[in-house]
Parts: C-alpha cells; structure tokens; sequence
C-alpha cells in the first residue's frame, strides 16, 4: 500500500504500520489469527467512512456522486492476506468472457473483440438475414450483489467453508457512516454491497445496439423504436473506447488543431525529430509517438503471442491468421482498424522475441528466432537443403533431452555448430515458448518495448549531431542555465542573425555594445560586455582556453564541456545564462547592468544554487545509507544460505557463489560453481539437502527472482 493512502477512521493510514512494522507486526499477527479462528472481528475494525467525490460540476443526485470507500489499514492487511490467496485460483473460476480484475488478463480484451464485431458488422453487407450488436450496461452491478447469492457461488465452486466464513466476515461486519460537510452521518449496515435495492437494473443511457450495414434504415428505426435503444453507426464508446475507427481520421484531427491557437509571429526553431533524439545525441529526449504508440499495441500483441487460449487471441487467429502463426500472418482483406495497428506493432516483438526450448517440436530451425543472444537470435542462411524443413526437436537426442553433437555439426558450419551448442537446455521446461529478451524477466514491457523501437525502427542517424552533448546535461548547474546551453549549440537563441535567417526584420547590430553583428559567437564570447563579464566571474581563463581554435559557439560549448569540471561547466553556463537575462533586459526594458555585476550576480547565483544541491544530494546519500540491508541471523536452529551471481560481459561465462551460516554468523560451508543465478538457486537447494539441512531461509540480492519464486512477478526464463 502507498504510504500516503487515506486512512480509515482509526486515523492511521500505512505510513504508520510501515515506519513502526518491527514494533506492531507481532501483535497485529496474532489479533488476525485469533479474529479468523474465531470468526467474528470487533466492531471497530471494519467501520468504514464513505467520501462522496461529485462526477460533475452540479450533482443533483446520487448517481452524480462517486463513493470512496475509507476503510482502516489494519482491516485491509487481513483483507490483503485473503484476497492474495484467491488470487491464484481465480483463473480457474472466472470464465474467459470475464478479462479484468483477474491477474494475467486485459480488460482491453473485451474491447478488442467488440472492436472486431462491429467491423464485421459493418462489413456484412448481403444476406437476408440482419445481425446486431447490442451493447448493455448494468446500473451499480457491484452494489447489487446479494451476499446469499455470494455464499452460494462459492459453495458451488467448492471453497472450504473456513474459506467462506472468513469472506463473508469481512462483507457482513461493514458499516458505513457519510462523511458530510466534515461530519459523520450514520452508521449504515448494508444488506447487499453499497445499496438496498432489489435486483438488477439496466443503465439505459448507455443501452446502445449497432445493426449490420445489409439491412434497410427504415428495419433499423423499426427494431430500435420496439427495443426502446438507442440506435448507433458504430461511433459509440465501449470500456471508455471508440467501437469503430473508420475514415475522415484526418477531418477529426484538423477540427482539433484548430481549436489550438496559434500565433503568427512564433517560430519552430527545430523540427520535431531532432529534440525527440536521445540527449547524447543532441535532442531533449522527447517521447516519440509513434514509436510508444507502437510499442504499447505491442504489448496486446505480446499478450496474445502468450496467452493462444484466450477467447481474443483465438478470434483474431480464425479471422486473420487460421493456418500461420501472428509473425507470418499477411494483412488480410479488410482489415479493422485494431488489426492493422497489431500487425504494424509486430514488428518490435519479432525484434526482441525469441523462443525459448521445450520440448522442440513447435520451433523450426531456419524460420524462428531460437538462439541466445542479442545479436542474431536466427540460423544464418544459407544452410544445406534438409535443415529448412527441421525442427529443433530433431536436433536433440530422442530418449533424453540434450543436443545431438553428433548430428550438429554434421548437418551446420563449425560457427553455427558452436552456436547452437552453447544454447542451453533445462530439463524441467517442456514447453516451446516465446520470450522476451529484452527483459530480465523475460516478459515484455512497453517501457523496453519502446526503447527497442527507437534503437532500431524509428531512430534515425540523419537527426543526431556528434558533440559532447553529455557534458552539457552533467554540468553543475540550474536546469534553466544547461538548457540555455543546449540552446545556444543547437542554434535556437533567437539572435538578430538567426531572426533575419527566417526572414524577420530587424536590425543587426548588438543591442548591447551596438558596435557588431549580434550572432552567438559575439554575445556571449566576444562582446565587450561579455568579456568583462567572465574576467568578473573569475572565468577569464576558461574563455581563453575554450576560444583557442574554434570557430563557432558549439565547438566553444563543447571545448569547455571536455576541458574543465562539471562544477566549472556550470559557473559557466550561470554566467552565459546571466548574459542572455542582461540581453533580453536592456532589448526590452531598456535596463542596462555593469558587467561587474553580471559576473558577481552569476557568481552568487551559481554559489547558492550548489550550496542548497549539495545540501539535498548529502540528505538523500544520508537514506541511502541508513536504508541499506544487513545480514540478519536466522532463527533458531536455522540455516542462512545467501547466493549470488556475476557475469563476466562477452564471454559467455557466468559464476556463482553462495555460503551456508547458522544462528550465532558462523561459516558452515562456501561453494562455487559456474551457472546462473537460478542454478545458484538450485544448487544450494541440494546442497542444503546433501548436508541434511532441512530449516534453511535462501537469500539474494536479484529482486526479480525472489519474485518469481514468490508467484510475485510472472517468468519466461528457462532458468
């Protein structure tokens, strides 16, 4: 829980239980488990506030408001428990047609299958016989469950009956009390969720049908007048979601833009591309559109590249794909527009996916990617005539699972032998599987996702400049000042020289000295004013040794980026940030500095800036260091095992260590050996149950296995 959620009525909210958990976790423990075994809890546990958060601007009833429920935190760390442990079943309880509040499912799901319904609906345009798609909303669904019918359901799905006396504790001994005008109103003992109504009702604002395109508009009206439904053309919202996105995308787009105001007088000093780079390559590091677009629809492509079963991924495969798998699978004719965007997407995971080995029998040598390794995860071509038609499973010996040295390097180069030999093989995995290895976990996510797409599909080299661009965005300085750097070397300062470059009208003298043409050489390095300004600032030498040589402000910016500290590069950006501030002040107020006092002003303005960083870097290293996790002993008669793995980059070796301690510190025994973290894992296992060690706590450093092992975080690994 966020430390920071509302509290209940008790007043503590988790930050409490988190800061003093060493003190309170015993006593909460065992309060739980004697509220669970006997089967009641006290009546102050469960008291909950509701907070009414108006939906509109004027609510007029109770359906404009939405109900917050406030509920204590000790109540929630019970319901927390339980609720984890039904977690793990609900898969199996929930039909297929159900894809949210279920772990592992997408609630996009549903509304990718109403997207496809309506587009064959549309596309249905013969036949005698109409179809319909009839959308219907149920009014506080959730509020109307009756807690009988609860009980019923998960007799039936066979839970324990301990299992449902502890549910239906925590839904019968709520009450609620209002929170209004800053006072409780109440308490409510609800009967059936939050509303004492019976049955359900149906929401018919939102009660919408759509008809196929091969019936007349008169039969349309007519079945919508006797439904009492309102008729649509496909425009309407499903899970907050167009059900249909067709042509005049363009017209949509030009009625918002022009919405935007625009000025006549503004200038784009870059196009787009260029501050969408990466920041080592001279752009602001903007998010590309496109490529997230692209990387976020991959993730619904990922989800039924691994999940086949759903009732998605097996009505997308009978529309588009029947005979191929997704990566083969062609456009198609007509498709919808959900489609289109998945098979675009697809490309990011044919980038970053492998397979990782099972049994063989799905993955065929030449026309997946099976091999480890980023660099090329296929068999290269061309190989002899028998291979293409083989799959991996014929590769390995038939009685065991290991490879077929012999057959290997009969039927691949010496290379491509080694290559696959080097594949690893793990006994327990019997599954053909497609990874992502772009992860750790080897599940896909949009944020690597679309770090690929921009490292091989959008990014573009014509966009980035060569420079020392780091050293502008590592300089001790505001952020105002380094952008101002950044700025100047990408030439986007509106000087009178680059104003009369676009063509603006205006004198090109130096609104400072009034002697030379303003370019950003002059202003900042050459004025006279600006001279006396950093011989003030204590920088003259800086400005001699960054002027030796070159020829333009960027080659100036970069010297001095190369040459000196990060603490030097940022008393020099405050003061080139000081000299543009005087500029802009004498242009437009006609208020004129001493250069004295540019350079002193920069000067105490880059001293109080550094003292306050400095200051918030020493209180952050300060946590960090009382935050830092230290060896625990076990418990009595334990065993402490801690492992861990290093990888030495490019070599392909992996090694592994891990110690055995008992109660009072002391070494049992230390072993080593070559494999992963998870073999690490695993042979300290064994070698705990070799030494007759029956009461061990195993202990690592690599969160992403702990969580695994936990069921805490879902793994592709073969490890």
């Amino acid at each position: 829980m966020h430390p920071d959620k509302s509290p209940g009525p008790d007043g503590f909210n988790p930050a409490f239980y988190q800061r003093f958990w060493e003190q309170c976790s015993d006593d909460i423990f065992s309060a739980a488990s004697i509220w669970l075994e006997r089967g009641y809890f006290p009546t102050s546990l469960n008291e909950t506030n509701i907070c009414l958060i108006p939906k509109c601007d004027n609510p007029t009833s109770m359906k404009d408001l939405r109900p917050i429920s406030l509920c204590n935190v000790l109540y929630k760390m019970i319901s927390k428990v339980l609720a984890n442990r039904l977690k793990c079943c609900l898969d199996k309880c929930v039909s297929q047609e159900q894809s949210a509040f279920v772990e592992g499912r997408s609630i996009l799901d549903n509304a990718l299958i109403a997207t496809e319904v309506i587009h064959a609906l549309k596309r249905k345009t013969k036949g005698r016989r109409g179809e319909l798609a009839l959308k219907i909303d149920i009014s506080k669904a959730y509020d109307k469950v009756d807690w009988g019918f609860l009980r019923g359901v998960m007799t039936k799905m066979g839970f324990t009956e301990v299992w449902i006396r502890w549910v239906m504790m925590c839904v019968s001994s709520v009450n609620y009390s209002v929170l209004m005008n800053s006072e409780r109103v109440g308490p409510i003992s609800p009967g059936r969720g939050l509303r004492q109504a019976s049955g359900q009702e149906v929401n018919l604002v939102k009660l919408e049908v759509f008809i196929s395109r091969n019936m007349s508009q008169a039969a349309k009206e007519d079945l919508s007048r006797i439904l009492g439904v309102k008729l649509v053309l496909g425009t309407g919202i499903y899970l907050g979601l167009p059900s249909m996105v067709g042509r005049s995308k363009e017209i949509m787009i030009k009625s918002v833009l022009q919405e935007i105001p625009s000025y006549v007088m503004s200038i784009h000093w870059l196009a787009w591309e260029r501050p969408a780079c990466p920041k080592a390559h001279g752009g602001l590091g903007f998010r590309n559109f496109e490529a997230f677009n692209k990387a976020m629809v991959a993730k619904q492509v990922w989800n039924i590249v691994q999940n086949p079963s759903s009732l998605v991924a097996r009505l997308i495969k009978a529309r588009y794909f029947p005979r191929s798998s997704l990566f083969e699978a062609p456009l198609g004719y007509n498709p919808s527009f959900s489609w289109r965007s998945m098979w675009q997407a697809r490309q990011i995971l044919s980038l970053g996916c492998r397979w990782r080995i099972g049994s063989g029998v799905n993955i065929r040598v030449m026309h997946d990617p099976w091999l480890r390794g980023s660099a090329n995860r296929w068999v290269p071509s061309p190989q002899p005539a028998g291979v293409y038609q083989l799959s991996v499973r014929d590769l390995l010996h038939e009685n065991y699972k290991a490879w077929n040295i012999v057959k290997v390097r009969n039927l691949f180069s010496k290379d491509v032998a080694e290559k696959i030999l080097e594949t690893p093989l793990v006994s327990s995995v019997r599954e053909d599987k497609v990874v992502w290895e772009e992860e750790r976990n080897w599940c896909y996510s949009v944020k690597s996702g679309y770090k690929l797409a921009m490292r091989y599909i959008i990014g573009s080299d014509k966009y980035h400049v060569m420079g020392n661009w780091n050293g502008i965005w590592k300089a001790q300085a505001p952020h105002k000042a380094r952008h101002l750097l950044w700025r100047l070397c990408r030439g986007c300062l509106p000087t009178r020289s680059r104003l009369l470059e676009r063509r603006v009208e205006c004198t090109l003298n130096c609104p400072v000295c009034d002697e030379e043409i303003e370019d950003e050489l002059h202003i900042f390095f050459r004025c006279a004013v600006a001279r006396d300004s950093w011989s003030a600032a204590g920088l003259s030498s800086v400005l001699h040794n960054a002027t030796y040589q070159q020829t333009n402000a960027m080659d100036h910016i970069f010297a001095i980026c190369s040459n000196e500290s990060s603490d030097t590069v940022g008393r020099v950006a405050m003061l080139l940030w000081c000299i543009w501030h005087n500029r802009n002040d004498k242009l437009w107020n006609d208020n004129v500095q001493m250069p004295r006092q540019i350079g002193r002003h920069a000067f105490d303005a880059w001293n109080d800036w550094y003292s306050v960083h400095k200051l918030q870097s020493n209180n952050v290293c300060g946590t960090t260091e009382a935050d830092l996790v230290r060896w625990e002993k076990p418990a009595l008669d334990w065993v402490k095992c801690n492992f861990d793995v290093a990888f030495v980059s490019g070599s392909g070796r992996t090694s592994m260590g891990l110690c055995f301690r008992d109660n009072n510190g002391h070494f049992m025994a230390v072993i080593s050996s070559i494999e992963g973290e998870a073999w690490a894992l695993l042979l300290a296992m064994e070698e705990a149950r070799y030494r007759g060690l029956d009461r061990v706590q195993f202990e690592s450093d690599l969160k992403v296995l702990i969580e695994v092992i936990h069921m805490k975080r879902r793994g592709n690994s073969e490890f």
